[in-house]
């Protein structure tokens, strides 16, 4: 998606933001179902989870997040790296580990069972 927006003309760091707000996309149904798989559905009526906890909605803000980061290293590298391919690489190897972290101690972490509180 990069090269191609960038081959038509577009601006290197706008196609990086939306590459990463595309790949986000991608990243949450592969995350969802692949890597962090839970033995619920989060998105069902009938689920045992609190309302609070929405994997969603915490990716969302992940996403943002990291989309930010990606776009700020990226920027910053592009003066100084012999390409804009290497740039994104160095800019991807930054939020990949972040991103990963960050989605499995949060975004999709199983709630923590609490004991209830004696009246």
């Amino acid at each position: 998606v990069m090269l191609a927006l960038i081959i038509i003309g577009w601006d290197p760091t706008f196609t990086t933001a939306i590459g990463a707000m595309l790949g986000a996309l991608v990243n949450y149904a592969l995350c969802s179902r692949l890597v962090f798989t839970a033995p619920y559905q989060h998105n069902q009526s009938t689920s045992p989870l609190p309302k609070t906890y929405n994997p969603f909605i915490k990716f969302v803000v992940v996403a943002l997040a990291l989309a930010s980061i990606n776009t700020i290293v990226f920027d910053t590298a592009l003066p100084y790296m012999p390409g804009i391919i290497t740039a994104q690489l160095l800019s991807t190897l930054t939020v990949l580990p972040i991103g990963f972290l960050l989605n499995r101690h949060w975004s999709f972490a199983r709630p923590r069972n609490r004991p209830m509180k004696q009246s």
